[in-house]
């Protein structure tokens, strides 16, 4: 996300190179989603600069390949989960392996998750989405996945459109969205100590806005159990969201005051003609 072509002259300075904004993106908020990985295994010394252009304390949310989650549904992928483990490790700790899977994949597929996720590497956190309504909807599904996940010691990542298919789509990004985002019921149980949340709005900030203010609450119940939670903010289009990231864990931090504050982002230079 931090090459987002909105965000330069905005969020990022206009004239950085694609290889330093992370960098500058890291000014802004403290984690970011690695979506790119689902596509290809990035090579090793990309994610090495990726460490370098971030502190410690930032979070890396990178989504396994499409050929082990989509593809192969799991089973059969030692060879590629090596390449992908060994090109995302100088990310060490700061990195959650982020198992992203199909509406297709299902209540029966639980098993093979369960053998997927145990050979994982013992000190790689791991946090698992599913979008099959069934894990929603039948409570037996539910608990069945919940034992799975917390026998493994992964979070269950929910992804919040709730506001978005609140009323139909009013702009061509909101369109995209609509046909291609899961329908299914807000949930907000956490199973670990560090809960993942991704929450889809609308392109009208204020909408946005008021859909996450149940999650406001919840985070900040995690935060006094001790719990250490990664939000992730979204829009059709995604042009505002570090704005709206930010303003999101100022209403967290108006609740949890000692929260620490973000970092501050470095000046945007103005535009000029020459």
């Amino acid at each position: 996300m931090w090459t987002h072509k909105a965000w330069p002259g905005r969020f990022l300075p206009q004239s950085l190179p694609a290889k330093e904004r992370l960098r500058a993106y890291a000014g802004w908020c403290n984690a970011v989603e690695g979506n790119t990985t689902f596509y290809a295994t990035p090579a090793r010394k990309t994610v090495e600069a990726w460490a370098q252009q971030t502190g410690p304390d930032f979070r890396f949310a990178v989504k396994l390949p499409k050929v082990v989650t989509h593809e192969r549904r799991l089973v059969g992928v030692e060879a590629e989960m090596r390449a992908f483990l060994d090109a995302v490790d100088p990310l060490g700790e700061r990195a959650v392996l982020w198992t992203q899977l199909p509406g297709s994949f299902g209540p029966s597929d639980v098993d093979a998750l369960g053998r997927f996720l145990r050979r994982l590497p013992a000190d790689r956190r791991r946090a698992v989405e599913v979008r099959h309504p069934g894990f929603f909807t039948d409570a037996g599904s539910t608990s069945l996945l919940e034992g799975v996940l917390a026998g493994a010691g992964a979070e269950w990542v929910p992804f919040d459109t709730a506001v978005f298919f609140q009323s139909p789509p009013t702009s061509e990004a909101e369109q995209e969205a609509w046909a291609r985002k899961p329908r299914l019921p807000r949930r907000t149980r956490a199973l670990t100590d560090r809960p993942i949340v991704r929450y889809l709005g609308r392109d009208s900030v204020e909408e946005t806005v008021e859909g996450w203010r149940p999650w406001t609450a919840v985070v900040a119940d995690w935060l006094r159990e001790g719990r250490s939670p990664t939000v992730f903010l979204h829009t059709p289009d995604n042009d505002d969201a570090p704005a709206l990231a930010r303003r999101f864990h100022d209403e967290v931090r108006a609740l949890v005051p000692d929260l620490d504050a973000l970092p501050e982002p470095e000046p945007i230079e103005p535009a000029t003609l020459f």
